[in-house]
């Protein structure tokens, strides 16, 4: 991440405005119920995202490529869906201390809670794998809730000021939080080294990483979390937060751990676990990445 006070005057005071002007819209909704705060910034998202010219170019791209064959009028539907649940995250997000209020909003289930549960019986941690899809957070959350205390490694959201914000508020669903990079990826390290447990999204590219297929594509893919699981003979657990109907909830979902020798092997399954579950609900995916490029 490019050090804030080395970004362009003009970027600095774009992140400012951006961060102003999301202040003073949580602002205007903060005396309404939690749910109907969520459902309003989701309609926004709703609106907005597909909305955007280069938020629609790269997400209609990213459509035709993965979900060649797709309806137009499918199309639109997944990215006003995605425009919701991402408008929906983001005010999630800064609600996250009164959220863990409410563990009835998160079902937890799945062979990887056991598997997670032999591990720290055992004395050692396990690696949690998941992807931008439905609330990741929810899986945190529901671990917490379980008992099992779940810190998370991120890719710092671009506006520092939001960052700031929300790393805040990621320490009430679990710790450590830890930001990508070298100083962070150590930290990672030492926290599964000494029986912790974490989660890391690995849908994003990576330039110079392997290309494994994802969706049936090539797409660069880091291999770090299998190579770690491996080393530390840990449970790699896929995990995913689904969001119900009603669009307050979540379905959390702990798949059986990866199996495998071979690192590549391993993410290579990954990849496909979460393929299946983006194809079954591609509204829930953040198909605003650059993951094939």
């Amino acid at each position: 991440m490019t050090p804030a006070a080395s970004r362009p005057l003009g970027k600095r005071l774009g992140f400012a405005v951006e961060y102003a002007l999301l202040r003073v819209g949580v602002a205007a909704i903060s005396l309404l119920p939690i749910d109907r705060r969520i459902a309003a910034v989701g309609r926004v998202g709703e609106m907005l995202v597909p909305r955007v010219p280069a938020l629609r170019r790269r997400a209609m791209a990213n459509l035709d490529l993965a979900l060649p064959g797709t309806p137009p009028e499918r199309q639109e539907e997944i990215l006003r869906e995605m425009g919701n649940n991402f408008g929906r995250l983001l005010m999630e997000y800064g609600l996250l201390t009164e959220l863990m209020r409410e563990p009835e909003r998160v079902h937890l289930d799945g062979p990887g809670l056991q598997a997670i549960r032999a591990s720290q019986a055992a004395g050692r941690g396990a690696i949690i794998v998941s992807a931008h899809f439905g609330n990741w957070e929810s899986i945190r959350m529901g671990l917490k809730h379980a008992g099992i205390e779940c810190g998370m490694i991120y890719r710092a959201f671009n506006n520092p000021h939001f960052d700031t914000l929300v790393r805040g508020r990621m320490l009430a669903a679990g710790e450590p939080v830890m930001v990508k990079g070298r100083k962070g990826m150590r930290a990672f390290v030492e926290h599964l080294s000494h029986g912790g447990v974490a989660l890391i999204l690995v849908d994003q590219k990576q330039t110079g990483a392997p290309r494994l297929p994802f969706m049936g594509i090539p797409a660069e893919t880091v291999p770090a979390a299998a190579q770690l699981a491996l080393r530390h003979k840990i449970p790699m657990v896929p995990a995913f937060g689904r969001r119900l109907e009603d669009g307050q909830s979540f379905d959390v979902t702990l798949e059986a751990p990866i199996e495998g020798a071979d690192a590549l092997e391993r993410m290579v399954t990954v990849n496909a676990r979460i393929s299946d579950w983006i194809r079954r609900y591609p509204g829930q995916w953040l198909w605003l990445h650059h993951r094939w490029r």
